[in-house]
């Protein structure tokens, strides 16, 4: 009896395994089945797959793309050019001039101006050096007689007699008051002609002439004038002898040259020599020599240049 029960017991639970194991196997059939069949009548169901695999492509781009990522950008500085940037990076090189450049135009217009004078003031008023002109009167020895026309024969006398005179100082001198006069009864103020001064720059040479018409005086080009007259009252030389004394406005002696007969020529001019041109040297006739440069109407003469040489 108690075998029987144990026979029936085991093909029970024998029939409900294997129930089970049928039913899972169907079951897992008709899944299947039922996938396929909703496969066929789902149209997403391919779209779901094509999402899938295209997102799975997708991935497989993002993971090459980060893969290629490792290639650095075009504005990475490799450590070669870095070592490049600091070679020729001034700032680096000990040789490099720290000292920031100096504009030359700012330099200019701070630079202290070294011109001299007023632009604008008239140049007879500024010596070279730029110094405005003070003259002065002459000191003795200053103003030395050089030349003389005592008897000329292209005019008369009282047009043609000159007497040239020459500055040896350094410095500007003002003729202005100064007087021609001999020993005896002749003294005579020089005269300006017309509105010209009578200043003599240094080593300038100045002309007094009896008359300053240049058509009338023998084409003589004249810097003053003295009125001439003989036996007092003004000024003249003596074809014979005479005496030449300048004096200066204050009465001063500032030079005088005395000559006696012989000495002068008829038509010719006698001149001082170039190398003897002083106040002691003139006194020496020896010094003096006709001067045989010809004037525009036939006398012979230099006045206002420097003189023929002496033989």
């Amino acid at each position: 009896m108690f075998f029987n029960v144990l026979i029936l017991f085991g093909l029970g639970c024998s029939e409900t395994g294997l129930s089970s194991v049928q039913k899972d196997e169907e079951q897992s059939w008709f899944d299947e089945a039922s996938a396929l069949y909703r496969d066929d009548f789902d149209p997403d169901a391919d779209e779901y797959e094509s999402d899938d695999d295209e997102s799975d492509e997708d991935d497989l781009e993002n993971t090459e793309s980060d893969d290629d990522d490792s290639t650095p950008p075009e504005d990475y500085d490799s450590p070669d050019n870095e070592d490049e940037d600091l070679e020729n990076d001034p700032v680096d090189d000990p040789d490099a001039d720290s000292t920031p450049d100096e504009d030359p135009t700012n330099d200019e217009d701070d630079a202290p101006s070294t011109s001299g004078g007023d632009s604008s003031s008239d140049e007879s008023d500024d010596d070279s050096s730029g110094e405005p002109i003070i003259p002065r009167s002459p000191f003795p020895g200053e103003v030395v007689i050089t030349e003389l026309l005592i008897n000329p024969v292209a005019t008369d006398d009282s047009r043609g007699e000159w007497v040239e005179l020459r500055n040896v100082s350094s410095s500007w001198i003002d003729m202005a008051g100064a007087v021609l006069a001999d020993h005896g009864v002749d003294g005579v103020e020089i005269e300006a002609i017309g509105t010209h001064h009578m200043v003599v720059a240094p080593g300038g040479i100045f002309t007094v002439c009896a008359d300053s018409d240049y058509w009338e005086n023998g084409g003589v080009e004249c810097d003053a004038t003295f009125h001439y007259r003989t036996l007092g009252g003004g000024f003249a030389l003596s074809n014979v002898e005479d005496e030449v004394r300048l004096l200066s406005a204050s009465g001063y002696l500032l030079d005088e040259f005395i000559y006696t007969e012989g000495f002068s020529l008829e038509g010719e001019a006698m001149g001082l020599r170039n190398d003897r041109i002083s106040v002691s040297a003139n006194d020496v006739v020896a010094n003096w020599c006709e001067q045989i440069s010809f004037l525009p109407f036939g006398d012979g003469g230099t006045p206002g240049e420097s003189n023929d040489s002496c033989w």
